[in-house]
């Protein structure tokens, strides 16, 4: 197996939807910065708000780019995509010491050969057990602030946050929150797909 690198594992089971927040905390940590999951949400880094029915019937609520959408305590939540996270990471990391990393459309080959291959994890967004993603005719609303006012957003489901930690020939490496330990594998070609599918949301840290 590869040399791995060693993030502290943390599971969510805790936090049921709550696996962007959970894979922060271990990145974090890596960094030698302790701020607990629920601490993101309560100490205002990251800002929790729910779906909801407006006087007409129609659901609406916040943009995963903005918000966590949803509790991350309720397994009927969702979560939030990687500008939340990397906005989370700007408040919480003295920018004279780090630079958060918005790796948006990057390559795999491009995220193991400049940031694995030097020691730095990064946060994937793909799916659960790497199972497809689909989009539930129920799960859609109307953003109701900002600059995708308006706009109806169709969430995946099966989303999930996993830190990477290494690669080999025929697998990338994770701390995924759902399992028990670090070191789950999966096959590259289903990282990939999923990845894709998430619209290849990825973010490092690096120390200046």
């Amino acid at each position: 197996e590869p040399d791995l690198l060693d993030v502290p594992f943390y599971s969510q089971k805790d936090y049921p939807t709550g696996c962007e927040l959970v894979s922060t905390s271990m990145l974090l940590a890596f960094y030698g910065v302790d701020i607990s999951a629920d601490k993101l949400i309560s100490d205002g880094y990251i800002t929790a708000k729910k779906v909801y029915l407006n006087r007409y019937g129609n659901a609406c609520g916040p943009d995963p780019d903005m918000y966590f959408v949803g509790d991350p305590l309720d397994e009927k939540g969702y979560g939030c995509y990687s500008k939340t996270i990397i906005s989370a990471l700007k408040k919480i990391l003295p920018d004279d010491k780090y630079s958060v990393i918005d790796l948006h459309n990057k390559s795999m080959e491009t995220i193991c050969k400049d940031y694995l291959d030097k020691g730095i994890p990064v946060l994937l967004w793909a799916s659960i057990n790497m199972k497809p993603t689909y989009i539930s005719s129920i799960n859609h609303w109307m953003i109701d602030e900002g600059n995708k006012y308006g706009t109806e957003f169709r969430w995946r489901s099966n989303e999930h946050c996993l830190v990477m930690t290494g690669y080999d020939s025929g697998y990338y490496y994770f701390n995924d929150p759902l399992d028990e330990k670090s070191g789950t594998k999966y096959r590259k070609w289903q990282v990939e797909k999923r990845y894709n599918e998430l619209g290849k949301m990825a973010v490092a840290v690096k120390k200046k």
